[in-house]
Order: C-alpha cells, then structure tokens, then sequence
C-alpha cells in the first residue's frame, strides 16, 4: 500500500495505528467469513464474549471447549460473560451462573475462607441447560455449593475460644452477604425471564425476515438483539464460539489467531509485516490471507488474479444463503460495518488512490 507522493506526512505512531487498524480489520473480517461458511449443527447458538483476548495472555487448547468436562466448564467461566446472537433463556442463565459463582468466591476469599470448587461449573452449566430450571432453582444450587464450601473449611481442634468466636462471625457475614447480593444477580435477570415467551415470537419474526418490526418486538427485547452486533464492533479482539446444545460444545471461531502457538507463519491466515518504507511515499507491504481480500476489495483497485478471489467470495456466498434468514443479515451487516471502517481509515492516511494494490498469490502446501 502507498501513499499519493506522500502528500500526508505519518508518525510512527499513526502509522501503527493504521497497521492496528489493518490487523483488526482484517481479524474481524476472517471471523464473519468463517461465520459464513460455517456448517452449523441444528440446535446451537452463535456467542461473542464480552471482552477481547487478551495480548498478554496465552490460550491453548481453545479450539472445542467440552463444557460437559470440568476442564472444558473452567475454560468456558474463565472466558467470562458472553451474548448470544439470537438471546434465549439457556444463555443467560449461564451467564447468571457465572455471575453468582464469582460474586460468591469473592465473598469467601474476603472472609478467608477457601473458594468454591471450580471442578463443580461442569455440572452448574447443565442444570442451566436443562428444561424446567428457573432462574431460583440455579440460585439455590449456587447456596448449596457455598454450604458445603463452608462446612468443608474446618478450623483446627486446637483454635481457642476467640478463635472459633471470629470465624463463627465471619461464617454468618458470608451467609448474609450471599443472599443479599443472590437476591441482587436474580432480580438483574428477572426481566429476561419475564420476555421468554416473547423470544419465541422473535424467532418465527426471524423467518418472515421481519425481526425489528415497529409494532411487533418491545425495546428491551430489540435491545437484546443489538448487543452482539454492538459488541462486535466495538471489540478490537472479539472472541466467537459455536454452541453446540447436543454436543454441550463450544467451538471458538479462528481459535488459530488467538493461540499464539498455532499463528506462526505457517499459518496461512497469519498477518506479516514485510517491509514499511519511509522514501516519499511511504509505503507498507504485508502478507494476508485470502479471505482478507473480500475486504480489500471495497477499498483497492485488485487487478491480479481477479478469478481466485471471485471464486472465494462466490462460495462465501453460496453457503450463506442456506443459513437462516436473520444469521446472514446480520453477517452481511457487520462485513459492511468493518468494511466501511477500514475504508475511512484508509482514507484518512491517504491510503485510498491507484498505486495501493494487492497481488493475489497462491501457495501450495508441499506438505505430504
């Protein structure tokens, strides 16, 4: 990519900027296209997670989470909170879970007490996901835990009377602070419970392809629906996963971007850095994957190997098509959001004029 004459002068700092910009871009971009092509199981939701993955931390074995093993359910609550694309009760009551059962944790380390096993999330997640469990049945369960946490911690035969005085106190403060602050999680999810049934007016709205009718679906039930699409842009790293409910798996989207150990330069979505010149114009080269390209594509004037990338964007389309109405609306809505970001950036560091081009090449795996 080149500027025209370099007629805007970059600092090295804008000009990280933009690569950052690149690099998001073109991640976000990967994710839809996966999205897209993706063969979904029948009963399952798309979910994004609330925070992006972090540069600091190293994720392995992220690719499947069985959330039916006690590490795959840790895996799954170390992710953190999450939304799903089309919202349902299942989902949020996980998420409700997760709440509570750190809420609870922090309660006891305050109080010195041992945390609750993380080992027990596993069967927690299932109760949630089973039919007929209300949002006070997991409420209740989460207690239970606590009590059998606290009835584990013993002090010693040996601790003397104001010993057992103090912990006796400071068993009665985890006691009371826990149901206050269950009573507090429930009442935060009581208005989803109450919508239920309106979600199943929403999905056969879906398949007319009249979801957000004015007069059909409330505020707060349309406000639901909003969060993915908002979250999605507004992540610079978002992390996706397929939720099996037969399989109880989640399957994280581009897992290999996030992995450190899987995105090495053999990995053919890799992002490389080739060479940035600073004789007038600047200019950047850089290696991308293919599906980077539909991207490109809406801002760059492609000349080379045009029939490659047409046959990659056509199956992207193909296979949209036989998802469900909503799904590839809202993935088309969001390549286009990434898409008009990218191009307002490009623009901005005068990126967008005739010299920027991409060379599409396509390398053989000589890998027997």
């Amino acid at each position: 990519m080149k500027q025209d004459e370099g007629n805007i002068a970059l600092s090295s700092w804008e000009v990280t900027d933009y690569m950052d910009i690149l690099t998001k871009s073109y991640y976000k971009n990967e994710l839809i296209n996966t999205l897209k092509l993706y063969d979904f199981p029948k009963n399952f939701d798309i979910i994004i997670f609330d925070d992006s993955f972090s540069l600091k931390n190293k994720y392995t074995d992220l690719n499947t989470i069985d959330i039916n093993s006690y590490e795959g359910a840790k895996r799954f609550f170390h992710l953190g909170a999450f939304t799903s694309l089309t919202p349902n009760i299942r989902t949020f009551r996980i998420n409700m879970l997760f709440e509570m059962f750190l809420k609870v944790n922090e309660i006891l380390v305050k109080e010195n007490f041992k945390r609750m096993d993380k080992n027990k999330l596993s069967k927690l997640i299932a109760n949630c996901l089973s039919d007929g469990v209300t949002n006070n049945d997991i409420s209740e369960l989460v207690y239970s835990e606590l009590t059998r946490t606290l009835k584990l911690s013993k002090l010693s035969d040996k601790a003397d009377a104001s010993m057992k005085q103090k912990d006796s106190e400071s068993r009665k403060k985890v006691i009371t602070n826990t149901k206050n602050n269950l009573g507090i999680i429930l009442l935060k999810y009581q208005n989803f419970e109450k919508n239920e049934s309106n979600f199943e007016n929403v999905l056969k709205l879906m398949k007319e392809n009249s979801i957000f009718r004015q007069n059909d679906i409330s505020n707060s039930v349309r406000s639901y629906y909003k969060r993915f699409n908002e979250l999605f842009n507004r992540l610079q790293r978002p992390i996706i996963g397929v939720l099996d409910y037969d399989k109880n798996e989640i399957d994280i989207i581009c897992s290999d971007f996030i992995d450190k150990d899987k995105y090495t330069l053999e990995n053919p979505n890799f992002f490389d850095i080739k060479e940035i010149t600073r004789n007038s114009p600047l200019s950047l080269t850089f290696f991308l994957g293919l599906g980077a390209c539909t991207i490109f594509w809406q801002i760059l004037n492609i000349k080379n190997d045009t029939k490659l990338l047409e046959e990659y964007s056509d199956n992207v389309n193909k296979k949209s098509e036989e998802k469900i109405t909503y799904i590839k609306n809202e993935f088309d809505s969001l390549s286009n959001q990434t898409g008009k970001a990218l191009v307002e950036q490009t623009k901005r560091y005068d990126f967008l004029n005739e010299k920027s081009d991409i060379t599409i090449i396509k390398i053989e795996n000589k890998a027997q």
